[in-house]
């Protein structure tokens, strides 16, 4: 298989390995991205650029004030997402709301510019106590 677009190819795996089934793209660039918020630093095996990868936003949750993760995530995800050499820019926005039983969940709407890309494209996640972070939407 080849990238014409220069992001990569990879197996899908949102939600959970899924062989043969392929994203390339800017869909790949998300997907990493994606798993860049989920994972703990220094866990990824291979060089430096690995060891350096990751930034495990679920461990935040209860680690910080919600206001406080409101206000630090966007600069944290987007500092991280910056090390991806794919990655030109990256402006990152989070939204608190919270239930009529009181449990918080965090909108994560991150406008990434990659290079080489005609435009910029949108992902949305959601990070709650109970589930985790999970990726809602990609629009490339």
């Amino acid at each position: 298989m080849t990238d014409l677009e220069g992001y990569g190819y990879d197996t899908y795996c949102i939600g959970g390995l899924q062989p043969g089934r392929i994203v390339s793209g800017l869909w790949c660039l998300a997907q990493d991205l994606f798993h860049r918020a989920k994972t703990t630093r220094g866990t990824l095996q291979g060089g430096p650029e690995e060891s350096r990868a990751g930034l495990n936003v679920e461990d935040m949750i209860g680690s910080v004030s919600t206001s406080l993760l409101v206000k630090m995530l966007p600069g944290q995800l987007a500092a991280e997402w910056r090390k991806d050499d794919r990655v030109q820019s990256v402006v990152v926005k989070v939204d608190e709301t919270r239930a009529s039983d009181g449990m918080v969940s965090l909108a994560i709407r991150a406008t990434v510019k990659a290079h080489n890309a005609n435009q910029p494209f949108a992902m949305t996640m959601q990070l709650t106590r109970e589930s985790g972070l999970a990726l809602i939407g990609v629009n490339v």
